[in-house]
């Protein structure tokens, strides 16, 4: 596969509106995005017994051919003394590279698996791991679980049940790593006419 990202961003000036003598002026800023990747992509389905495995990856190579974008600003106070901020791009060169399964029983199972790398050559990377698992019983409910992390660790349950034309889902977020206690729970209901 190849693919060619270009994006173009203009933040236009802003003042802030803090205490005098701190107070910044940006002035407008023009962002260029240019990224060309190449890559390639498989998967297959293997048929089994008693169910079925899509295994899956991905390689991909970026390169970042972005220029730099310089914010200037002053202080409100002094605004005739500007100052010069060079935003550097980042990385040239990154590598994403992807590996996973799914795996597919005939009584309604589903389990997913899914590791991830974006490797910027020279600099930094990220690691993220999905699991997920899905149930279909045979009363019209449908149980998931999914774990997905890449600096912490998101956690989402799922429960889906049609009851009389109604559609109920019963959804809880909570991220196991974060310091702060960081939880949703949702619960819904629809009908469609």
């Amino acid at each position: 596969t190849g693919k060619i990202n270009l994006g173009y961003t203009q933040l236009d000036s802003y003042s802030e509106t803090k205490s005098e003598g701190l107070a910044l002026k940006y002035d407008k800023q023009k962002i260029q995005t240019r990224i060309a990747s190449i890559g390639i992509k498989f998967d297959d389905t293997i048929g089994l017994k008693n169910s079925t495995i899509k295994p899956n990856g991905k390689f991909e190579y970026s390169r970042d051919f972005s220029p730099s974008s310089d914010a200037v600003f002053s202080y409100i106070s002094e605004p005739d003394k500007t100052y010069n901020l060079s935003v550097d791009t980042g990385a040239f060169h990154n590598l994403n590279t992807n590996i996973g399964f799914d795996l597919i029983t005939k009584n309604n199972l589903l389990i997913t698996f899914n590791y991830e790398r974006n490797q910027s050559v020279g600099s930094s990377h990220t690691d993220t791991l999905y699991f997920g698992g899905s149930y279909i019983s045979n009363k019209e409910t449908e149980y998931a679980l999914a774990l997905d992390g890449s600096e912490s660790l998101n956690t989402n349950f799922d429960i889906k049940k049609s009851i009389n034309g109604f559609d109920i889902s019963f959804n809880l977020n909570y991220d196991l790593f974060s310091k702060k206690p960081n939880q949703f729970t949702y619960l819904n209901m629809s009908k469609t006419f």
